[in-house]
């Protein structure tokens, strides 16, 4: 008797954006086809070669999934996601992505990877979360919407990617230019949670991403995680002033600034008169932009949704049977203030059941060094209930922009959250755990080994007892995988590596790049790196995840180090990989 053959997964219906600014838009593809056919999946790609007919397009593309039960897919930036998603609402349809953008603010909020191929296998392994959508009459925002200067702002942005290519640093020049050129205020009366006031602003945006929001620093992105809008509106400012408010926006200052209004609502009522010219309901894409009043709302839609987190988790491995076996927890880039609740709760958990002995915290506690987020991050550890809590500072967790307590006291509230100690140190029989402090109060986000710091830790490390693991935790990484994250690397690093490696070091743990990676060092020992814990600050690749780091006499390898990666779909840390490090 043959076992049943399991049938393919639904196909995929793509419409992708040759202009949504993806060098290598053949290629992607490529990779998609080959992806889908080696899988066993039916893929059915629609390529939009003029923006203006994404919208027809998209709605095309829902028609034809609709007697297939297929996913409908957006592969662009989110201007395109904007559009697909606003065509497949309501259809039946199950809604994912392709990240191609410049920000892709919606896939990285929702742990879709930037990678098209990784993209690809989060599509095909069919797991689904709800997404918010915010909504502006029957249209559609997944990003944000607004009226008046952003939208000329977004216009302008994309003629110059146009002209120039596209990427940050022309995005940051076309929004200069526009507002050198000048800007004119409306007048607009606002209703909002049954209050209603007039208002007169040169640009009303309504966000309903949590990320944005908080990389432009707004409070308002906890309350988008909970279900609300954020409206925000500047006051009238001249141009230097507006200039101002664009170099706090890129600090992430900007909720701080007295010239903007920020309130989180449910719903939004706006009228204009006149009538502001046009609203934007996205990053833009052609098709999405109109005349008229605004009234927006949110709403959680479970269907449509976005497919996000890996395959299937792998399972723990086993403890040791005999001998005793120490376990780390590694936490870092935690960058209280920007903290998901789910992910928090979900790493209580995960603590409480495996039980460490000993957590590691690798920097970049906090996102602005306050007290509250200090406060907050207290009550985090506490609730780990782990015996043994080494702590270093990151460059997050000195104040930034309080230049006295910077200057002159910049560990004042780290030490009053966790110890005068800034190079905490453990010793047991079978480990040696030495705590660096990497941080400088005069460098922005470089790090920095003394030769003092280096030759001091190398005597230790050369003076452990036999059977001990020697171990170092640093903020800033040693070693990188990637040429993008070179600079990053601690200044002294090459000394440090010679040094440690023949004295003996096993492992150098550190965070900072939020990647995680094991890499073997060339003077021997391994590099252990943490991506970010329960950020939403993720990279595009890589989401929130701790170590955990088995050492000790029940061992025959130097060390166990597991990546424990959170899944949104079952809303726990869940194993992802396993590295023995012999």
């Amino acid at each position: 008797m043959t076992a049943p053959v399991e049938p393919p997964g639904p196909p995929l219906v793509v419409v992708f954006n040759l202009g949504a600014g993806h060098d290598q838009a053949d290629e992607v593809c490529r990779t998609l086809q080959a992806g889908c056919d080696q899988a066993g999946r039916s893929l059915h790609l629609l390529q939009v070669q003029d923006p203006r007919q994404l919208g027809a397009i998209a709605r095309r593309a829902v028609a034809q999934a609709q007697p297939l039960g297929a996913v409908v897919v957006a592969a662009g930036g989110d201007g395109t996601v904007n559009t697909v998603a606003q065509a497949t609402l309501g259809s039946g349809c199950a809604f994912g992505v392709v990240p191609l953008g410049t920000f892709n603010y919606f896939s990285r909020t929702h742990g879709i990877p930037a990678d098209p191929q990784a993209a690809l296998q989060v599509l095909l392994a069919g797991h689904r979360q709800p997404a918010q959508v915010g909504l502006v009459g029957e249209r559609v925002f997944l990003v944000n919407a607004s009226l008046g200067l952003y939208p000329q702002l977004l216009e302008d942005r994309e003629a110059w990617k146009r002209q120039f290519g596209r990427s940050r640093l022309v995005a940051l020049g076309a929004g200069l230019a526009t507002l050198l050129h000048g800007h004119r205020s409306l007048r607009l009366r606002v209703e909002s949670q049954g209050q209603e006031r007039e208002l007169r602003t040169p640009t009303l945006f309504v966000g309903n991403n949590a990320l944005q929001l908080e990389q432009l620093g707004f409070p308002e992105a906890r309350a988008v995680d909970a279900g609300c809008l954020a409206a925000i509106a500047l006051r009238p400012v001249g141009r230097l002033a507006m200039l101002g408010l664009l170099w706090r926006g890129a600090f992430g200052r900007l909720g701080e600034a007295d010239e903007v209004i920020h309130i989180a609502t449910r719903q939004l009522t706006v009228r204009a008169r006149p009538p502001p010219g046009c609203l934007a309901l996205a990053p833009h894409q052609g098709g999405h932009r109109r005349r008229g009043d605004m009234d927006a709302v949110a709403a959680d839609v479970p269907r449509g949704t976005a497919n996000a987190g890996p395959a299937a988790p792998v399972s723990a491995g086993p403890r040791a049977p005999s001998g005793r076996m120490t376990l780390l927890l590694q936490v870092s880039d935690t960058h209280f203030g920007t903290e998901r609740p789910a992910v928090v709760e979900a790493l209580v958990r995960l603590a409480l059941a495996l039980g460490p002995e000993v957590l590691l915290l690798s920097g970049d506690i906090t996102q602005r060094a306050t007290r509250a987020q200090f406060a907050a991050a207290q009550a985090f550890v506490r609730r780990l209930q782990v015996p043994h809590c080494l702590a270093v500072p990151g460059n997050h967790d000195i104040p930034l922009w309080h230049l006295p307590l910077r200057l002159l006291r910049p560990y004042a509230r780290y030490r009053a959250a966790f110890g005068q100690e800034l190079e905490p140190s453990l010793e047991t029989d079978d480990l040696l755990l030495l705590a660096l402090n990497t941080t400088r109060w005069w460098r922005h986000k470089d790090g920095q080994l003394s030769a003092a710091q280096v030759a001091g830790v190398a005597r230790r490390l050369a003076a452990a007892r036999p059977g001990q693991r020697r171990v170092v935790m640093v903020h800033q990484p040693l070693v990188v995988t990637r040429p993008e994250d070179e600079t990053n690397r601690l200044r002294g690093h090459d000394a440090a590596l010679q040094a440690w490696g023949a004295a003996g070091v096993d492992l150098i743990v550190g965070g900072h790049i939020h990647l995680p990676f094991v890499q073997a060092l060339p003077a021997g020992g391994w590099a252990v790196q943490a991506g970010t814990a329960v950020s939403r600050r993720v990279r595009p690749d890589a989401g929130n995840s701790v170590n955990l780091i088995r050492i000790g006499a029940g061992l025959a390898a130097r060390a166990v180090v597991e990546r424990w990666d959170h899944d949104p779909v079952q809303a726990a840390f869940v194993q992802r990989a396993r590295h023995v490090l012999d």
